[in-house]
Order: C-alpha cells, then sequence, then structure tokens
C-alpha cells in the first residue's frame, strides 16, 4: 500500500501550475504529466501535508525511508528532484523553503479537492465563533513506548486529527500552535482549560512495535473529566501515510458525532431563557427534524429568541429564512404567504456577512420554486464559500431535477450524501437525500427505483412529506394504483391541501411536460 494514498480515496492538491493527484500518484505542472521516482513523489506528498510546519530531517528520513539508514545526500538529492518537478529551485525558494539546521517546509498556497467527500475551501473559513460555539482541545499523542523514531508519526497522526476535524466547521478545535496543548502537564493540571473556554479534550496514545501500529483515543469534558468515548485503533505499520488519513477521518467523524449528540442533549435539559446562540440553533435542528408543525413551530420561536441574544447574527438569520420556507416545502402554507418574511431574512443575513454559506443557501432555498435555474446559480455561490455544504448540494439536485438537468441532479445528490456528515444542517434534515433521488427518478421515468427511494425517505423520516409525494408520484406511474392512493391518503393527514401544492408547483417545473405529468400522477392515484 502506497504512504501517499489507499485504494479509491486520494487528495488533489493544486498549487503554482501544478496538480497533485495522491490516488493516481501523478503529478502535473502546466496540465503536463511529471513522471517522479516514488520516493520523491512520497516527500512532496509528505511536504504538502505538513506544510503548516517545519518538517525535520528525521521526519523526512521516519517518513519515507522507514527502518531504514540513509544519508543526508539521499535526502538532499530528493530535495533538489522535488523542486525540479514542480518549478521551484534551492535559490528562489518560492515552493519549498530551507530552514538551515531545521529542516523543510512547504509554503506555497495550496488548494484542496477530496475525491473522498473531503474538501477545502480556496479561502478557510474560521469556526463559526457564536456564543456556546463548543471547542475542543486536541492533545499531542503520547508515546507509549516501542522503536524509535515514533515521535514524528505520533506528531503527523495528531496533526491529521486536528486537521480533520477542522473541516466540520461548525465547532472549534484548538490550533495545535497553542503553547497549552503542546505542554501536556500544564493542560492536565488544569483540566478545566479555562483560559482556553475548551468543553471536549481529545487525548491519546500511540505504539509502534513489531510491525504493528496501535492508537488509543479518548474523548472527556474538559470541565469535569468526565469520559465520553474511548476506542482502540490497530494497523500493519505499512503506508504510514495512508494510516494516518485513516485514523484521522475515522477519529474525526466519532468525536464530531459524539459532540453533536452531546451537545443536543445539553441544549434539550436547558430551559430556553438560558440557552445560548449555538444550543438554540442545535436544539432548532433536532426540532425540525421531526418534521411535525409544533416542532417546527418551536424551533422558530427558538431561533427568534437567538436573534434576541445576537440581532447580528447572520446564520441565526439564514437559518430562520430556511426553517420558515420549510412550512411551504412540506406543504402547510402557501409560498406568497410567506416569501417575503424568507427573502427578508436571507437578504438580512447576506447585508451582515456576503461570505456566510448558510444565508446564500437560505436564498437559494427560497428561489427553488419559482427560478430553479437561478437557484442553482444561488446555491452555487454557497458551494463556492463551502464546498462541504451537504444541504446545498441537495438543494441544488432538487432545483437541477426542477429544471430537467437530471444528470446534475443525480451528481449533486451523491455528492450531499457523501458530506451529510460535515454538515451540520444535514442533521436536521433526515431522508432529504433519498427524497430528491426519487423526485429525479420521476422526471426520468425510473418509477420502480423512485419507489424505493421514496420509501428509504419515508422511513428515515415518517412526517417528511415530499417523500410522500414522491411515492405517491412514482408508484402511480409504475402502475402500483393502491400503494399511491395509500401514500396519497397519508400526505393528506400530514399537508390536507394538496391541490394548493399541486397548483404551485406547475410554476417550478422548467418543462412543461414534467408539470402536466406531476398533476397525472396525483389523478391517477385518486386525487379530485
Amino acid at each position: 500500500m502506497s504512504v501517499a494514498g489507499r485504494g479509491g480515496l486520494g487528495v488533489i492538491y493544486r498549487f503554482a501550475d501544478c496538480v497533485l493527484d495522491t490516488e493516481r500518484r501523478e503529478l502535473r505542472r502546466s496540465g503536463v504529466l511529471r513522471r517522479l521516482e516514488p520516493q520523491v513523489f512520497d516527500l512532496l506528498h509528505y511536504l504538502i501535508r505538513n506544510r503548516d510546519r517545519v518538517v525535520s530531517k528525521d521526519d523526512a528520513f521516519g517518513a519515507i525511508w522507514p527502518k531504514r539508514i540513509v544519508s543526508e545526500s539521499v535526502l538532499s538529492t530528493r530535495i533538489n528532484a522535488v523542486r525540479n518537478a514542480i518549478g521551484d529551485d534551492g535559490s528562489a525558494q518560492l515552493m519549498i523553503r530551507t530552514h538551515r539546521r531545521n529542516g523543510f517546509r512547504f509554503v506555497a498556497p495550496v488548494y484542496e479537492d477530496g475525491k473522498d467527500g473531503r474538501f477545502d475551501a480556496p479561502a478557510e473559513r474560521p469556526p463559526w465563533m457564536l456564543g456556546g460555539t463548543p471547542v475542543v482541545a486536541v492533545m499531542p499523542l503520547r508515546i507509549a513506548g516501542g522503536e524509535h523514531r515514533t515521535d514524528s508519526l505520533a506528531e503527523g497522526l495528531t496533526d491529521e486529527i486536528r486537521r480533520a476535524l477542522s473541516r466540520f466547521g461548525w465547532f472549534a478545535v484548538l490550533s495545535g500552535s497553542s503553547p497549552f496543548a503542546r505542554d501536556r502537564e500544564s493542560f492536565s493540571a488544569h483540566p478545566g482549560a479555562p483560559w482556553l473556554g475548551a468543553q471536549y479534550r481529545l487525548e491519546g496514545t500511540l505504539r509502534l512495535a513489531e510491525g504493528r501500529l496501535r492508537v488509543g483515543v479518548q474523548l472527556t469534558e474538559a470541565g469535569s473529566g468526565l469520559q465520553i468515548w474511548s476506542k482502540r485503533y490497530d494497523h500493519d505499520a505499512v503506508g504510514l501515510f495512508a494510516v494516518q488519513d485513516e485514523i484521522g477521518a475515522q477519529v474525526a467523524k466519532a468525536v464530531a458525532d459524539l459532540i453533536y449528540s452531546t451537545e443536543t442533549m445539553r441544549a434539550g435539559l436547558k430551559s430556553p431563557e438560558h440557552l445560548s446562540v449555538w444550543h438554540c440553533i442545535v436544539r432548532a435542528l433536532c426540532l425540525i427534524n421531526t418534521r411535525g408543525k409544533a416542532q417546527v413551530a418551536a424551533a422558530e420561536r427558538l431561533l427568534k429568541r437567538a436573534l434576541l441574544i445576537d440581532p447580528k447574527s447572520a446564520p441565526v438569520l439564514s437559518l430562520l429564512s430556511f426553517v420558515v420556507y420549510l412550512r411551504v416545502h412540506l406543504g402547510w402554507q402557501a409560498r406568497a404567504q410567506l416569501i417575503p418574511m424568507v427573502l427578508g431574512s436571507a437578504r438580512r443575513a447576506l447585508s451582515l456577512d456576503p461570505d456566510e454559506p448558510w444565508a446564500h443557501l437560505a436564498l437559494g432555498y427560497a428561489t427553488i420554486h419559482e427560478e430553479p435555474e437561478q437557484a442553482i446559480e444561488i446555491l452555487g455561490r454557497a458551494l463556492k464559500l463551502d464546498p462541504r455544504l451537504a444541504m446545498a448540494h441537495y438543494l441544488s439536485a432538487l432545483a437541477a431535477a426542477y429544471a430537467g438537468k437530471t444528470e446534475d441532479a443525480f451528481t449533486y445528490a451523491d455528492m450531499a450524501e457523501r458530506l451529510q456528515g460535515y454538515d451540520l444542517l444535514a442533521r436536521g434534515n433526515a431522508s432529504a437525500i433519498d427524497t430528491v433521488r426519487a423526485t429525479t427518478c420521476f422526471v426520468v421515468g425510473r418509477y420502480r427505483e423512485g419507489m424505493a427511494f421514496a420509501r428509504s425517505g419515508i422511513s428515515q423520516s415518517r412526517r417528511q412529506t415530499p417523500a410522500y409525494r414522491q411515492l405517491v408520484l412514482n408508484s402511480a406511474f409504475a402502475g402500483e394504483a393502491e400503494i399511491a392512493a395509500s401514500a396519497l391518503r397519508s400526505l393528506k393527514n400530514m399537508a390536507p391541501d394538496v391541490l394548493q401544492w399541486i397548483n404551485q408547483s406547475s410554476r417550478f417545473w422548467k418543462r412543461r411536460e414534467d408539470a402536466q405529468k406531476y398533476a397525472e400522477a396525483f389523478r391517477l392515484a385518486g386525487l379530485k
């Protein structure tokens, strides 16, 4: 297994006029493939992955030539080969800078595109600093005996875990550059870490022995020291870069899920007057995921309370716009009744922060049932700011289906599924992705497949009225009249005015034949 990537996964790094593809193990410069020796490729990849620090010579030896003794001249030769391949040189040092007696650092700006659903936006956005936003302090992994030269491995894995956690963006990760994070004794002596504001502490141990790597990690509450979670990871010590990537991704996902569930539980235990802005958001997302009228109304009240705490919070205004428009999408109210408030909240959020992805998402959502192609353009701005925004991919899929761009719709839906773990908003919208796949299947005439997706959406969220709509549509044209009629009855129980929805739906289908087929499906299901 290559140290630079593992089968089926990889990252594309873009810098200067170069593109480094870690899955294909290819470097292209000005579009031309540059052939690299394996060690030269691995060294370039290692420098880029660790570009936030100076890589010592010992680090490079341990990562590229583990268990081998090589001379410094070999390393110098490989560094020169890397520089030659990417168009750098030892004099200018525009991309790889030499720090005498300390090592090397990759200093050119780098953009990342993740093939495995992991993305770094061109300009890294800091996490929200809302009132109450959780902070997790990632402690350096401790060495638990074993072979020599594990310091660089422990530091690299710690950095990878911190980097993987930072991709989520809805909680803050304590920077490894903090002197408190590097000083274990100081931090341990003050487990509450009040000066850091960390609610959670992630720490662990690393042991490398007899060709096996063992990593143990645990998440604790920083104030009480109460252990929330722990796990051990065992791997063969082959392809250590890939192992770091894998462990980092697994730890980050587990920690993010735990933080979200813990914060949701805490928000539920607090009385409304004691909720922070952050806990208002978490609790609102939990409520809207039920798709119950009373719960969605309660979510709206929570967000209005959050605005009393922080009237200039662009994320809160954006989510308020989203929640209000959800009433339209679920078929409870006519679009004309709510659109002024929805657009007003979204535009106010944009005026406060033009770079807030949720604000563009809210505006795109408000536009989707009037001008789907315009909505795709607006949602594209949200994705440019945060490519990991799964809900923007989902809404783009819905808009593409309405616009008759069905291949794009399936592509957006697949991307939404891959990224939903990174998107806080997606955690409050279970079943949306399979529901939009069912919509797209209806458009292209894959009705049996559409029925399966609709049923999957219903199983994830029993009150998801769009999923019942799609079950009606696909079942009716699949010749399953009884299933279509049953789905229609369930739909009418949740959103009685089905005709109102059908009448306004004629405006968002770009192709007339799709709008006609949509209305015909409900007629076949027995709607009068």
